[in-house]
């Protein structure tokens, strides 16, 4: 009787072993971070656009020796206040708010289009800090977490006279699409226009301190991203979608 008791714990446990072992795993610069881990990030890029971005560079990796069909979720701590979030696990989704995907990660590799950025306005002093979790579908118990702090403190390289003075809005009425500007600086502004492919679907020179324009009409619908300058020099970038 007792061997079978001890028989029936071992096995018991092994049973529960084996279901809370760990299949997923998050990785930042070729390290496995620990179980909510919490990072503070700072560097900005410049993407090939312009945009200026906060990268994560997180991975999510299989560690496991089989498939795994993986859920992630991004929860905004703290939300952004200006900028917009990039949430990429098998799709791309630009958004401040809460999302969930799931996808089939590989046996021993990193999911290829596991990508979270923060996309920066120009002169917005904002640190969104997001809690990224993911866990094997099967076993809901695996669940791992890291927090991100995208820190953000300082402005686009733009003397402290003209922050927060370059303003661009996105008006959209129906198929009509218009940007409403203010200048700090008086001058030719020159704008690019470009879709989420990188192709440049208008150019053209602004020449007032501040007005409206209005876009062609033959924007198809998607994410778009403009681009300003004044004298070869970045002045706001910023990323909009056409409904």
């Amino acid at each position: 009787m007792r061997k079978i008791i001890t028989f029936f714990t071992l096995f018991i446990l092994c049973t529960t072993f084996l279901s809370a072992r760990q299949s997923l795993a998050f990785f930042r610069n070729g390290v496995q971070l620990e179980n909510n881990a919490e990072i503070t990030i700072s560097d900005v890029v410049t993407e090939e656009f312009g945009s200026l971005v906060i990268e994560s560079g997180l991975e999510l990796k299989n560690i496991s020796s089989q498939d795994v069909s993986a859920t992630v979720t991004q929860t905004a701590l703290i939300a952004p206040q200006a900028g917009t979030l990039s949430f990429c696990f098998d799709m791309c989704i630009p958004t401040n708010s809460d999302v969930e995907q799931t996808s089939s990660v590989s046996a021993n590799s990193e999911h290829p289009v596991f990508h979270m950025m923060y996309y920066i306005e120009e002169g917005a002093y904002s640190s969104p800090k997001i809690k990224y979790e993911a866990w094997d579908t099967t076993t809901p118990d695996s669940k791992i977490a890291v927090t991100v702090t995208y820190a953000y403190q300082e402005s686009t390289g733009l003397g402290d006279d003209v922050i927060g003075k370059n303003n661009l809005e996105v008006i959209q009425s129906g198929s009509t699409v218009k940007f409403a500007y203010s200048w700090a600086n008086m001058g030719e502004y020159q704008v690019a226009l470009y879709n989420i492919t990188g192709r440049n679907v208008a150019s053209f020179p602004l020449f007032d301190q501040e007005g409206v324009y209005q876009l062609p009409d033959n924007l198809s619908s998607g994410i778009y991203i403009v681009s300003v300058k004044q004298n070869n020099r970045d002045i706001l970038t910023k990323k909009f979608v056409v409904k």
